[in-house]
């Protein structure tokens, strides 16, 4: 049966195209949702974010990227090069391929990273897998339940291997990862990636698989000042799920009403974890942190 694709995906993506963006002299490239610009400045920024991350991906001039508040949607598969858009497609994916930083939570008007208002939620800057825009979660005292979501993304963001960057100030929602796909509905990293993440909400996220929010294989992880919340798991790891010796320490960071068989918030499979000043509150299965 041919799917209908709703309205606003013909606004999807701006009139810009992937390989006309270029950054400032900075090396900065900026983003605000419905801009139709080469993303040099905020007066001139690219409207959607998955050109931007893969013109990014290409680009060793781009080592910086500013996104300002919305909500944004994957347009491209993984990998994202030489790979034209597919709207509505639950294979898309942001993903990030190379060695650079991505800032979110901008009014769009900053000039300096430090002058975002991170805990004004009107300057939310959102990543979506929910491509209709209509899920329906209902929160119980023992578990979580998501309905509407047979046309979210299967992985919200993507992150290659053996490549180090840094994820500050967004929302990371709506991923629903089926069983017979690699786990990782919220963000999938890679083998031996070396991740900074620090001011994210990775909420509402569903999978068949290990890792609802988080699945790291291998690598290096470093985490501050992060909301981990209401995700599942099928498996284990409902918040977090780290395998083959990652290193992982997570620093003031809380992780509630997450879900799995075991390590609710945390699963760690022959890893290192180091939780520092963390809050850990769930109330289903045997174990709310597990590491073997």
């Amino acid at each position: 049966m041919k799917k209908l694709l709703p309205l606003f995906f013909l606004g999807l993506f701006s009139k810009t195209t992937w390989s006309q963006i270029i950054p400032n002299a900075a090396g900065v490239l900026f983003v605000k949702k419905g801009s139709t610009g080469n993303g040099s400045s905020w007066t001139n920024a690219v409207g959607e974010l998955s050109d931007a991350l893969k013109a990014a991906n290409g680009s060793a001039t781009i080592q910086q990227v500013w996104v300002a508040a919305g909500v944004y949607l994957p347009g491209y598969k993984y990998p994202d090069n030489n790979q034209p858009a597919t709207p509505g497609d639950r294979e898309n994916t942001f993903s990030i391929s190379r060695s650079y930083k991505v800032y979110g939570h901008f009014a769009g008007t900053e000039q300096t990273t430090t002058e975002r208002q991170l805990n004004n939620p009107a300057f939310s800057t959102v990543l979506s897998g929910d491509f209709n825009n209509n899920d329906r979660i209902t929160s119980a005292s023992t578990d979580i339940s998501f309905a509407q979501v047979d046309e979210n993304a299967y992985t919200v963001l993507t992150i290659s291997a053996s490549m180090q960057y840094e994820l500050d100030g967004f929302t990371i929602t709506g991923g629903n990862c089926p069983a017979n796909l690699p786990p990782g509905a919220g963000m999938k990293i890679n083998f031996n990636a070396r991740s900074v993440l620090s001011n994210l909400r990775i909420t509402t996220n569903i999978s068949a698989r290990e890792g609802a929010a988080i699945h790291t294989n291998s690598g290096r992880l470093i985490m501050f000042n992060c909301f981990i919340a209401n995700n599942h798991s099928a498996q284990n790891g409902g918040g977090m799920y780290c395998i083959n010796f990652t290193e992982a320490s997570i620093n003031n960071t809380v992780f509630a009403r997450n879900f799995g068989v075991e390590g609710a918030a945390l699963y760690s499979k022959n890893g290192n974890i180091s939780l520092i000043n963390c809050t850990l509150v769930e109330k289903n299965g045997p174990s709310v942190f597990n590491a073997i």
